[in-house]
């Protein structure tokens, strides 16, 4: 076994790079690049060239547990990326990771708790900046802590540096939604002119009314739907954002108004399989933005037009008229009532409305007794 210190010259500068062989087996470590006259940068290098010798020759460290170390986090973040079924927030924390380490690799022996620490201040920075919203800079913290827990599990870090740190407060944020009012004015008006316009307002409208994710309801098939008009109408399907943790299928009953809008597209098409997608054809995304928009615009509504807003105008009517966060939460396939806290206001708003609706019982002489 041995270690050796190698220098691999570039122009004016070098790099430092650490080389352990035993057995006929290399490993390597880059160090640092330096100027070639920079003699501080060669007796650092020499340096940890002793010191990974000491740790060899104790046995404080093997070849694999160096081979491990040596191993860039970013490069592991970006495998562990592929590995999901849902990688985009795990890509969108990556980004914010090469941002931080400004491009640089981060070998997982450099991945101390104070580097944790700066990752977290990184991001609290961008939520004062309002570059993230709150709740989006605690998700990519929670990726980052489930990253450095994994590699810790797998033996690739000594401890795991993200242990104790604790998350990013969620500020609850009020979503826009569309009151009932505000939704009967939609529908009374005449929808824009595109070949596109009756599907996205129907897709819509139905999100409005049943509260699936737009990235459901546009897969959603005829064979889907099912139940009669004595029972009731409702859908049954896989979320697909929560398919990986939990996996079961959810069970939706639909509203009149859903019955009615899946009813009128199915009226309309000729020879459909009970494959055939529910909402097509459906223009891409950003039509369908224009669409929304324009038809927003004709209503007199000033609110953002986004499907996701559909979404959250069936939730929140549900909270206005006293359903419970528990039941919205399942009628939301929600893992958590966690996500389903930013309607709690809501609730309490009915709550009090209720309250009031009670007359009073007796009159303002009447309160003596009170005395």
């Amino acid at each position: 076994m041995g270690v050796s210190l190698i220098k691999r010259k570039r122009g004016n500068r070098v790099s430092y790079v650490i080389q352990i062989y035993e057995n006929g087996r290399k490993e390597y470590k880059s160090l640092f690049t330096a100027s070639r006259n920079d003699t501080q940068a060669k007796k650092e290098a020499e340096r940890q060239k002793a010191e990974y010798e000491a740790k060899f020759l104790n046995g404080a460290l093997s070849l694999d547990t160096f081979a491990s170390q040596s191993k860039d986090f970013l490069e592991f973040f970006e495998k562990l990326r592929d590995s999901k079924q849902t990688p985009k927030p795990y890509a969108n924390t990556l980004n914010h990771l090469k941002k931080f380490t400004k491009g640089r690799p981060l070998p997982m022996d450099k991945l101390t708790k104070s580097v944790c620490w700066s990752f977290r201040d990184y991001l609290e920075r961008c939520i004062d900046e309002a570059i993230l919203k709150s709740s989006t800079a605690s998700t990519y913290w929670n990726k980052f802590k489930a990253a450095v827990t994994d590699a810790f599990n797998r033996e690739m870090l000594h401890h795991n540096p993200v242990s104790g740190i604790k998350g990013i407060s969620v500020s609850i944020e009020e979503k826009p939604f569309l009151e009932v009012d505000e939704i009967r004015a939609l529908v009374q008006t005449q929808l824009p002119e595109s070949e596109f316009a009756n599907v996205v307002a129907a897709l819509f409208l139905f999100i409005t009314s049943s509260g699936m994710r737009p990235s459901d309801a546009t897969k959603l098939t005829w064979q889907d739907v099912r139940g009669d008009q004595i029972n009731g109408f409702y859908v049954q399907y896989t979320p697909a954002k929560t398919r990986r943790k939990v996996g079961r299928l959810h069970h939706l009953p639909l509203h009149t108004d859903s019955v009615k809008i899946i009813g009128s597209l199915r009226s309309c098409s000729i020879d459909t399989k009970p494959t055939d997608i529910i909402f097509s054809p459906l223009p891409h995304p950003p039509t369908q933005l224009r669409i929304l928009k324009k038809w927003f615009s004709l209503a007199g509504i000033s609110k953002p037009a986004t499907m996701y807003m559909a979404r959250h105008s069936f939730a929140s009517n549900l909270a206005l008229n006293g359903v419970d966060i528990y039941q919205i939460g399942k009628l939301l396939s929600h893992t958590s009532t966690a996500h389903t806290q930013v309607y709690a206001h809501l609730t309490e708003r009915a709550k009090r409305s209720a309250v009031e609706m009670l007359p009073a019982m007796f009159s303002t002489d009447e309160q003596k007794f009170l005395k």
